[in-house]
C-alpha cells in the first residue's frame, strides 16, 4: 500500500509539473492541447498565470520528493478547479474536460492513498516512545 501511494504521488507530481509546463507553452506560443482549433484566448492576467504555474510546479516537486503530499495535492486540485471555473469564459471541448477531470481525479487518488498511509503509520507507531 505504501509503495502504491508513493508511486501515485510521484505520478501526480509529474502531472502537475506537466500541466504547469503546458500552461507556459500555451501562454508563450498560443498552443493549447497542441491543436489549433482547441486554443482559446488567455483571460487571466500574466501575474496570476505566473503564480498559478509556479504553484503547480512547486506542488509537483513537493509530491515527487514525497514531502507534503497531502497539501500539495489539495493545492493542485484547488488551482485546477479555480482555473477551470473562473479563468475561462469559453466552452471547453471534450478533450479539455477529460484532461482536467483526469488531473483532478489523479490528484485526489494520490491524496487518498497518502492519507491512508499516514493514518496507518500513525496507528502503528502511536504510543511508542521514539528516542
Amino acid at each position: 500500500m505504501r509503495s502504491v501511494a508513493f508511486v501515485a504521488a510521484i505520478l501526480a507530481g509529474y502531472a502537475a509539473i506537466s500541466f504547469g509546463l503546458l500552461k507556459i507553452l500555451w501562454i508563450k506560443f498560443g498552443a493549447h492541447f497542441y491543436w489549433s482549433d482547441h486554443s482559446h484566448n488567455v483571460q487571466a492576467p500574466l501575474g496570476m498565470d505566473a503564480v498559478l504555474i509556479l504553484a503547480l510546479i512547486i506542488a509537483g516537486l513537493s509530491m515527487i520528493s514525497l514531502r507534503h503530499v497531502i497539501p500539495a495535492s489539495l493545492t493542485v486540485v484547488g488551482i485546477l478547479i479555480y482555473e477551470y471555473l473562473f479563468l475561462h469564459d469559453e466552452v471547453h471541448s471534450l478533450i479539455q474536460v477529460l484532461f482536467a477531470l483526469g488531473l483532478i481525479s489523479g490528484q485526489l487518488i494520490a491524496f487518498f492513498l497518502n492519507t491512508m498511509v499516514a493514518i496507518e503509520y500513525d496507528r502503528r507507531f502511536k504510543g511508542r516512545i521514539v528516542e
